[in-house]
């Protein structure tokens, strides 16, 4: 069979373009960093590597709203510092006041200041971070505690005096006609942390999502309140209106009054602990899933790295096989192909 050069320099340039595209895709992975760069080139893995990320953007997602949690939880937490502060100076304030050693005109400054004291605390409540108000529920547009026409503070414009836990749990309060309603604005709020949240019917599972609202009536207290311990004194059931009427007591000077008032200013005060302690135990669980989450998004990382990234070194070895390869090819044409087409491929 006859060879023609023809044929034999379509073969050789055929070889020398294969070397040339080897050598050039070697080149590519080796500065991208990437074993292939589309997915027809590797289904197998390509597929597996986008379920990996859509993973990891989502752990990413989900860390993001812990650390933001987080950054409010230190708010919460600083602002309920700062009303535990302002109630243990109240208490120094009512034993003063209990004291025969003081005149009326220094019980009107003891009341004067307890009345400040409760106006700091009732806009310590009403504290915001992040343009969210802290303690307002699922309201955010306006300030959630305040105080009525009669000086008795309400919760979202419902008497705080009024508002009962009905049989399933929830805030309600009687209407005018009797009727039992639902508090405004005193849902929970969740968030997703990574737990697979899912929506029954537009509501969070409480099992798959983050309760992230803070029970405020439960840390300063609801309802109509009970007779005082010693002397039967009718006092409130939350800290704002008991100290309205703790000033009041100690205006008037009735030592009765502020005895049985200042019992109950302990009992609402050791509730709100137990609230900054249900905050420290969330606080604990957050940080504990933000390691967790972080750990998640470096495995996920290591596992796609696998899966797309080309080996260094792995690399490094293909490429000089494949500039062997070139020289060779090229060292076998100054012996197959003419001179003159051997100067134009130089």
């Amino acid at each position: 069979m006859r060879v023609a050069q023809r044929m034999v320099t379509r073969n050789y340039m055929k070889s020398l373009n294969t070397a040339l595209g080897r050598r050039a895709e070697s080149l590519e992975r080796s500065g991208s960093g990437l074993k292939f760069k589309k997915l027809s080139e590797n289904v197998a893995d390509g597929t597996r590597a986008m379920r990996i990320q859509e993973e990891r953007t989502h752990s990413q997602s989900a860390l993001e709203n812990v650390e933001t949690i987080l950054l409010e939880y230190n708010s919460v937490d600083s602002t309920m510092d700062s009303i535990d502060a302002s109630i243990q100076t109240i208490q120094e304030k009512v034993l003063k006041a209990m004291s025969d050693s003081h005149g009326e005109t220094n019980r009107d400054v003891l009341a004067s200041e307890i009345k400040n004291l409760r106006d700091q605390i009732l806009q310590f409540v009403n504290a915001q971070f992040a343009d969210k108000y802290l303690f307002g529920g699922t309201n955010n547009a306006g300030p959630a505690f305040d105080l009525d026409s009669d000086g008795k503070v309400t919760f979202n414009g419902v008497k705080v005096e009024d508002i009962y836990r009905n049989a399933d749990g929830k805030y309600c309060f009687l209407d005018a006609g009797g009727t039992e309603q639902p508090v405004p604005d005193c849902g929970d709020v969740y968030i997703d942390i990574g737990l697979g949240m899912k929506i029954d019917s537009g509501t969070p599972d409480p099992r798959t999502a983050f309760q992230m609202s803070f029970d405020s009536l439960l840390m300063l207290g609801y309802g109509a309140g009970k007779a005082g311990e010693k002397y039967g004194t009718p006092v409130a059931g939350n800290v704002i209106d008991l100290l309205t009427q703790l000033e009041s007591a100690v205006a008037a000077d009735n030592k009765q009054a502020i005895d049985d008032l200042q019992g109950q200013l302990v009992t609402l005060n050791d509730n709100m602990r137990m609230s900054r302690t249900d905050l420290g135990t969330r606080v604990n669980y957050l940080e504990r899933t933000k390691d967790r989450l972080e750990n998640d998004i470096d495995n996920l990382s290591e596992m796609e790295s696998a899966l797309i990234s080309a080996d260094p070194a792995e690399e490094a070895i293909n490429m000089k096989m494949c500039e062997y390869v070139w020289l060779a090819t090229l060292q076998l044409g100054t012996q197959i192909l003419p001179s003159s087409l051997l100067d134009f491929l130089r």
